[in-house]
């Protein structure tokens, strides 16, 4: 299983420093190192210029590479004022 961590996900971890959680840690570690923990480049620019624990953002800068650039197909939509647009095709989804 893969897991996609969006930023309210790096937010969370802000509160589990990893002297008092290392297992949490660990295990998020792990999961990187399996290649099963996920986001995207958007996610990261949010962490980066978001309110932000160092450790957070020191755990980041190591491992970057789960920071993957949208795919053809994501590219598509996009959010406008709360409404999904698929772009160059011509629908609107509420």
């Amino acid at each position: 299983m893969v897991y996609i961590f969006d930023t309210s996900s790096f937010k969370v971890l802000g509160n589990y420093f990893p002297k008092s959680f290392p297992t949490v840690w660990q295990k998020i570690d792990l999961l990187v190192s399996e290649g099963r923990l996920k986001s995207v480049r958007e996610v990261l620019k949010e962490v980066e210029y978001g309110n932000n624990k160092q450790f957070v953002l020191d755990w980041i800068d190591f491992n970057k590479q789960i920071f993957l650039p949208p795919t053809a197909q994501e590219t598509l939509f996009k959010w406008v004022g709360g409404i999904k647009y698929k772009m160059n095709v011509g629908w609107v989804e509420a």
